[in-house]
Order: C-alpha cells, then sequence, then structure tokens
C-alpha cells in the first residue's frame, strides 16, 4: 500500500490523459504506432534477446519490424529469464510477478513502474466508465488465507476501500461474515467465479443478500461459464462484467455493456495467429500472441499464450475504438493417463458437462483407473441429466482405453484447491499429464 501511495499522483495523472483523449479510433492508433515503435527501439538495442536478432526498427511501420520478429513462449522465458531484461535494469524502479503455475512450472515476471502505472490508470478508466466512484466499497470473497474480515484501502485503485475475508472457519464464523458483508454494503465484489458464486450460497443460506444491490459484479482468473454468470447477475441483481488476463501483461480485455472483450489498446498489441505463426483473418480463430507497448524492463514482445480468439470482424455497438476479442474455450488444459500409458485429452469428459447448467465443474484423476467428475449443479439440472453427462462421458473413455476406468460423479460442489487461489477445471495427481507448455495462465486482474 505503501509502495501505491507513492505511485498513486502518477496513476492519476495518467488517468486523467485517458480520459481526455476520449474514445477516438485515430487517436488510439497514433498511440499505438508511437508505443510501439518506442518498446521496439528500446528491446532491440536493450535486451539481449531482440538485440542478437539482427531486426532493425522501421520507425514509419513499426508493425514491418514486429512481424519480423519471432515468437516467444513461456519455455523461452524460462530458459532466457535475464537475456529478456533490460541491461541497465533499475530494481528500484521494478515489481517482479510470479505466474500462476496451473498451466505448468510458475514463471517470474519483471514489470516497471510505467507498466504499473498504466495498468493501474486503466483500471480507474474502466472504474469511471461504469459510473463507480474511485473510492468505492469493494468485496474480495474468500481471497485471504486469513481466517477473518479484513479492510483496507488500495490508493492505486482510486483510494477504495477494499474488504477480504477467508475461506477457513466454523459456523459462527460464517455467521459473523455474512453479518459484516451486510454491513459493508459492497458498491463491487471482485473476484474468480467460483468465489462469487460461493459468496451467493453462502448469502443464500443465510436468508438471502441482504443489502442494496452491488453496482457490479466483477469476475476474472477462470473460465466465466453462462449459466454462472446468469446465477450471478440474477442473486446480486448487479450487471455481471468479466475480464481477461494473465500475470504476464495484466488485464488484456474486458467486458463492455454489450458483452464484448475489449482489448486494453492503449498498452497491448494483440496478434491472432495460426499453428503456422501466420496471422488469420478477422473473425477466425487462432492463437492469441501479445506485444506489450509499455514494459520497459522485460518486454514480451509476440507473446504465445496458448489461449484461442478471434479478433471481432466490425466496431462494437458500444463505440469504443478498442478491439474486441471473441473469446473461446482454451487449448486442451490436460491429458487423461489411462491404464497402459494412453492418454485422453480432459475435452472428452468435460464436453458433457459443459452442456448442463452448471456454476462450475474439475475434473479429477488420482489413478488411471480412477476419474472424478466434480459439479455445482445451477437450477435446471437435476440428477438424471447429471447421470446421462457421467455416462457419456463414462463412454469416451472406455472408447479410448481399452482396461476398466471407472468415471464417478460427486455433485456437492467440493472442488480440489492445490495451493493455487483460482480453482482448476483439471486436477492430475499423475506425471506427464500437462498439454501446452508455452501457454501462460489467465490470471486477470480487475478493476
Amino acid at each position: 500500500m505503501i509502495f501505491q501511495a507513492h505511485l498513486f499522483p502518477q496513476i492519476y495523472a495518467e488517468y486523467q490523459a485517458y480520459l481526455a483523449r476520449a474514445d477516438d479510433a485515430t487517436s488510439l492508433r497514433e498511440l499505438q504506432r508511437t508505443r510501439l515503435a518506442d518498446v521496439l527501439g528500446h528491446a532491440l538495442r536493450q535486451v539481449p534477446v531482440y538485440r542478437e536478432t539482427g531486426v532493425t526498427l522501421d520507425a514509419a511501420d513499426p508493425w514491418r519490424t514486429l512481424a519480423r520478429l519471432p515468437a516467444i513462449t513461456k519455455a523461452d522465458l524460462r530458459q532466457r529469464l535475464i537475456d529478456h531484461c533490460d541491461d541497465v535494469l533499475d530494481p528500484k524502479r521494478c515489481r517482479s510477478v510470479r505466474t500462476s503455475g496451473t498451466t505448468g512450472e510458475p514463471l517470474r515476471i519483471i514489470h516497471d513502474f510505467d507498466h504499473l502505472r498504466h495498468a493501474y490508470a486503466l483500471g480507474l478508466v474502466r472504474t469511471h466508465r461504469t459510473g463507480l466512484p474511485l473510492d468505492r466499497r469493494v468485496l474480495y470473497p474468500f481471497h485471504t488465507a486469513l481466517d477473518r474480515w479484513f479492510e483496507y484501502t488500495a490508493p492505486a485503485y482510486g483510494l477504495a476501500r477494499i474488504a477480504e475475508f477467508g475461506a477457513v472457519g466454523d459456523e459462527d464464523y460464517w455467521t459473523d461474515i455474512v453479518r459484516l458483508v451486510r454491513g459493508y454494503r459492497p458498491e463491487t465484489i471482485v473476484g474468480h467465479p467460483t468465489r462469487c458464486l460461493e459468496l451467493a450460497d453462502l448469502l443464500e443460506r443465510h436468508g438471502g443478500r441482504g443489502f442494496e444491490p452491488p453496482r457490479l459484479v466483477n469476475t476474472w482468473g477462470e473460465r466465466l461459464a453462462a449459466a454462472a454468470a446468469r446465477r450471478l447477475g440474477g442473486f446480486f441483481a448487479a450487471p455481471v462484467r468479466d475480464a481477461y488476463g494473465m500475470s504476464e501483461v495484466g488485464t488484456i480485455a474486458v467486458q463492455c455493456e454489450l458483452s464484448a472483450y475489449h482489448v486494453e489498446s492503449e498498452r497491448l498489441w494483440i496478434e491472432i495467429l495460426d499453428e503456422a505463426g501466420e496471422p488469420v483473418p478477422r473473425g477466425q480463430v487462432g492463437e492469441v500472441v501479445i506485444t506489450n507497448l509499455i514494459n520497459r524492463a522485460m518486454p514480451l514482445l509476440r507473446y504465445r499464450t496458448g489461449d484461442l480468439a478471434a479478433l471481432a470482424e466490425g466496431a462494437c455497438a458500444c463505440g469504443r475504438p478498442n478491439i474486441a476479442l471473441r473469446l473461446v474455450e482454451g487449448r486442451e488444459p490436460g491429458r487423461l493417463v489411462l491404464p497402459g500409458g494412453r492418454r485422453l485429452g480432459v475435452r472428452a469428459v468435460a464436453l458433457p458437462l459443459q452442456a448442463l447448467p452448471l456454476a462450475r465443474y474439475q475434473v479429477v484423476q488420482r489413478a488411471p483407473e480412477e476419474i472424478e467428475l466434480i459439479v455445482q449443479p445451477l437450477p435446471g439440472t437435476d440428477q438424471a441429466l447429471l447421470e446421462q453427462a457421467r455416462g457419456q462421458a463414462q463412454a469416451a473413455v472406455s472408447q479410448a482405453s481399452e482396461a476398466v476406468v471407472r468415471v464417478t460423479l460427486r455433485s456437492d460442489g467440493a472442488f480440489v484447491r492445490r495451493g493455487a487461489r483460482k480453482m482448476q477445471e483439471f486436477v492430475s495427481y499423475l506425471p506427464d499429464a500437462g498439454w501446452y507448455e508455452s501457454g501462460g495462465a489467465t490470471a486477470g486482474t480487475a478493476s
């Protein structure tokens, strides 16, 4: 908080500058050109992995220069972390973060103060657009490891008042938490979809919401299923806005009032590439590849995320010039390891579950012969539908394995958590269950 307080005057100045630019497509394009040329020039001079490519900057068309650089992967960063950093890195003007590691080994990323200043400033812009005051009351449910209620002021979020509470306690603890939530009267509820759904369930068990509807429910960090969004919007009587992002670059895109995921184009350049690394036409699905236009400490140029999306074919009716993404289900999250060493993509057993009204689902494998499906049903999903989905998953596994593999299903929503704050859709206790090494975890940030 002390660090945020020192940085806040600069954050607020950037916030006002962004508001003054308004939603002008020509201005945004020129801003992107200038920032891309600046970060490319810096990287080609002062960052070893880019300097050794021998590529020279075309300041008039920096996009042509960018296209000549190879895409980088998570494995590349892990193997040559120092070589991806500025030659004259100033530790006093940097902060390091670690990715969540939910798609592989955690990775360390270095962000300079410029990156943080612009990321926070655009968060304030998003808050302004929702009509919320900057000093709003924010609730992060089940967000801390502490077994108590905790409040603080976050300068970088516009002096927002933030309350958190932990996920461990007896019935007296939860009764007290419900009382505190109702007395706090949050204007914004922020968190992973599973955490927000757990809050709705907790309040419902204790007699309902019990306070005026919040102005916004802001989800991030996990895939927000349509049924989950309906559940949250219905219970809290508030709009639900989802954010897509990752620790490597922060927030990437946020839903507008029309549900389009608008990219933070002021500080990120997005490419959608096919398997050969070539751009795909707008509207077609490919891999999201990101260039950070701001960070000089550890420039990420053409960073392969492993996520799949398509660029919107036309402008969004909301009027914002920022390009919109159509997010799709990401790459195969992992592989089931069947008896005899055979592999089966998790999606084969997840697809029947995705067709049901569920708040969340999870596939867990502890042994080759045992696969467990854990679900949290929403209204409209009865036991017969659950058994039908389990049977379809069982058939998919049986078709792929000559040995007997038992697929069981639990509908108590008691999901497995293995250290990561966000809930994983696939948990395997077996070796060699990974799939896509170069992808990054989608751990977004919220406004």
